[in-house]
């Protein structure tokens, strides 16, 4: 199996910023730069990839891959805007898709006041949460990673001021389109309100995940 995911290399940061609290200020925002598509045959590829990029503010993975692997990306603004070349595309259905071989992510936070049944602080809680909602992942190769929302400290004092613990599971997926993730999706939600991994705090429902494709 030879799974794609692409790369975007942003002209501007896209990495997340904290306050000295630890809280996640307003996201940056792409506006161009250039991406490319790399062939991952396993976990440890993707592992390598993940470990090239994660120090790199102008860097980051992107969801899904268009027909050719490497060129320009620029907002849909921008892009019908202008005459563009052959090698230029957007973030956007019109150009990107999933490849049938992909990476599939779960999404993990957890935040301090969130409801406890949800608490995982490590990889093998969450792993065991995991095998709760899907037993037949049992015998799956998963690959965990820390967010980059997890461990903040301020740099002054050393202090340990994050309040959230955010771990990323990768697996590797075969056929997979828009009806497979969304079935999937639905299946995911299903269950997990059958496992009581959800509540409900009067204003919005919480998940043990979230779910994404690359």
């Amino acid at each position: 199996m030879k799974a794609l995911t692409t790369v975007l290399f942003s002209t501007s940061k896209v990495a997340k910023r904290f306050d000295v609290q630890g809280k996640k200020l307003k996201g940056q925002h792409y506006y161009q730069g250039t991406f490319q598509t790399y062939f991952i045959s396993n976990l440890t590829e993707l592992r390598n990839l993940i470990f090239m990029i994660k120090d790199d503010k102008y860097k980051c993975l992107m969801l899904g891959i268009s027909d050719i692997y490497f060129g320009n990306i620029v907002t849909k603004a921008n892009f019908d805007a202008s005459v563009q070349s052959s090698n230029t595309i957007t973030r956007s259905l019109t150009h990107v898709k999933w490849h049938s071989e992909s990476i599939l992510m779960l999404d993990y936070d957890f935040v301090i006041g969130m409801n406890e049944k949800l608490k995982a602080q490590n990889f093998e809680e969450l792993y065991s949460l995991i095998i709760k909602v899907f037993p037949e992942f049992f015998n799956v190769e998963m690959l965990f990673e820390y967010s980059s929302s997890s461990f903040i400290y301020d740099k002054s004092t050393n202090q340990y001021v994050s309040t959230k613990i955010g771990i990323h599971v990768y697996f590797m997926v075969h056929n997979c389109n828009i009806d497979t993730v969304k079935n999937f999706k639905n299946e995911l939600k299903k269950r997990l309100i059958k496992s009581d991994l959800y509540y409900d705090d009067g204003n919005s429902e919480y998940y043990l995940f979230d779910l994404s494709v690359f």
